[in-house]
């Protein structure tokens, strides 16, 4: 058996190359190809995009099937199964107002289940991916942040809004760049952001990584959306209490690591609160009447109030509670909130295997943590714990909008988690307990591949491909 952690055979390394570029492509690539809404080829630019997406998680999944664990495979597969389940009757119950494109709703558990096979395959079969992926995040923020300085700074000079879609006038001089609206483009600079925070304390180099994080939280603060900006403050204060708790057992360097990074962000707090409120008043003036007039907004006509109604409609007409009542498309009003959404669609049930999914990384990654950074490295290691940081704050955003469900985000973020879920897979197989001396010892282990280990007590499944 080949070792996996880089003594792989020739077949194995003429093997994952394409299925890593086609992760790559569909990770990095598609998102920022442009739609061209206001032109007659946008129709077709626009499905075939998401045609692309579906097309390509699909055939990714299938080529890395064989290094998927066979665990991680009936999971993914009774999640499948019970999404599209919940679909389908709430499609039957709500026939009368489907609409043709209620059915490209039946297309996304799929992309999906696709895209976290394929990412958790890429891993699991060869870890030293990671820093490929990690290069992919590090190229996808230079070139947001290249674009989306240009639109801040002289708006229309890229052309930018006539490539992709938009929502409203109200995003001149809003870095959105390539994802449509305020929400979801906070959404993806928060999750990038989140990564690099942890890559700056846990990994070698901690200056570039600082100078990205920071890149990122700034483009989350020009956006203005007031809910990425309270979801920013969570975040930083779980990654302030998280990677502190890391790094008291760890090195002197890594402490000091800490405590640099909490003046750094400090400082930038500081000077960032002076700055928006002199030049971003949509921001703070919405900021200030979310804490202070909060229950004056819950009843006025701002977003927090639209939001607010939406998720008493949703209440209203599901009556069925545990399963959905619709699809929710097309309807008035137009159901955007993550919780009024979900209500309305899957039910109880649904929410809860979304939360699942997500809670369950978040757990999981908090339980193995130590085994990822004992047996893999620092770059592993920030892969687990910056995606751990970003999920506190997914209850946020998620008020304002389903970012997690958006056809050309969901390759983004479901690949992001399944090259986290593989990480840690790896980690435990890396680490499995040694028979002989009963004592965990990821050094004994390390010299078989996550396939080898295994059998004997890591992942505690065979991949797909092995024998029996």
């Amino acid at each position: 058996m080949p070792d996996r952690m880089g003594g792989a055979s020739a077949s194995h390394a003429r093997w994952n190359p394409t299925p890593l570029g086609v992760f790559l492509l569909l990770m990095f690539v598609l998102p920022v190809l442009p739609t061209f809404p206001r032109h007659a080829i946008g129709a077709l630019a626009g499905d075939g995009k998401y045609f692309a997406a579906g097309l390509l998680a699909v055939v990714g999944a299938l080529w890395v099937l064989p290094a998927v664990p066979l665990k991680a495979f009936k999971i993914s597969g009774a999640l499948l199964f019970l999404y599209y389940f919940l679909l389908a009757f709430a499609l039957l119950v709500d026939v009368d107002r489907v609409i043709v494109r209620d059915a490209l709703e039946l297309y996304k558990p799929a992309v999906a289940a696709g895209s976290f096979l394929m990412g958790l395959g890429i891993v699991f079969r060869r870890p030293e991916v990671i820093p490929v992926v990690w290069r992919g995040l590090v190229a996808l923020l230079l070139l947001i942040g290249a674009v989306g300085l240009i639109e801040v700074v002289a708006p229309g000079w890229l052309g930018v809004a006539a490539a992709y879609k938009r929502d409203s006038a109200v995003l001149v001089r809003k870095p959105i760049t390539f994802f449509h609206t305020t929400y979801f483009a906070a959404s993806v600079y928060l999750l990038i952001g989140s990564m690099f925070t942890a890559r700056a304390i846990l990994s070698r180099r901690f200056l570039p990584n600082v100078l990205l994080a920071v890149a990122a939280f700034v483009l989350v603060i020009l956006t203005q959306s007031r809910g990425a900006a309270l979801a920013l403050m969570i975040v930083l204060a779980w990654a302030g209490i998280l990677l502190s708790v890391i790094s008291i057992s760890d090195t002197w360097t890594t402490l000091r690591r800490v405590v640099a990074i909490g003046v750094i962000s400090g400082t930038l707090i500081t000077l960032g609160t002076l700055y928006a409120l002199e030049n971003l008043p949509y921001l703070t003036t919405g900021l200030q009447r979310y804490v202070l007039h909060w229950q004056e907004n819950l009843t006025g006509g701002g977003s927090l109030a639209a939001r607010a109604r939406q998720i008493a409609w949703a209440v209203e007409h599901n009556h069925l509670v545990v399963v959905g009542a619709g699809i929710g498309k097309a309807y008035n009003p137009l159901l955007e909130s993550w919780y009024a959404l979900y209500y309305y669609r899957y039910g109880l049930a649904g929410m809860l295997l979304y939360v699942g999914v997500w809670g369950g990384y978040f757990l999981y990654s908090l339980r193995w943590l130590r085994r990822v950074r004992l047996t893999l490295d620092g770059e592993a290691g920030s892969f687990v714990v910056g995606l751990n940081i970003f999920l506190v704050g997914l209850p946020v955003v998620s008020f304002s909008s389903v970012i997690t469900d958006q056809i050309f985000l969901i390759p983004f973020y479901y690949g992001l988690l399944g090259v986290g879920v593989g990480i840690i897979a790896t980690a435990k197989s890396l680490g499995a307990v040694d028979p002989g001396s009963g004592v965990d010892s990821p050094d004994a282990a390390s010299s078989a591949g996550p396939a080898d280990a295994a059998g004997s007590g890591g992942v505690g499944d065979r991949p797909l491909g092995a024998g029996s």
